[in-house]
């Protein structure tokens, strides 16, 4: 994908810090976090929550499948309309 952000990340044009990386995935730190602490491998001690978001729809920006993992903080429950 031209100008794709992740590609950049991926391939060292954008520097980044690897939190954790092998063959198949690639963990880093949201440039725009919106939890405390957002992608901390610490968090499994008192919960997190993990985000896929799908299409434009869905709230997906950057269309290649990754998640968001939140924590740090009580997230609250989900509102959902009726």
């Amino acid at each position: 994908m031209k100008g794709c952000v992740f590609c950049k990340i991926v391939s060292g044009e954008i520097p980044t810090r690897r939190v954790y990386e092998n063959d198949d995935v690639l963990v880093f730190p949201d440039i725009y976090p919106v939890a405390p602490v957002h992608r901390n491998l610490h968090i499994d001690r008192s919960g997190f929550r993990l985000i896929l978001n799908t299409n434009a729809d869905g709230g997906q920006e950057v269309f290649h499948a990754h998640m968001h993992m939140l924590g740090g903080e009580p997230i609250g429950r989900l509102r959902c309309r009726h």
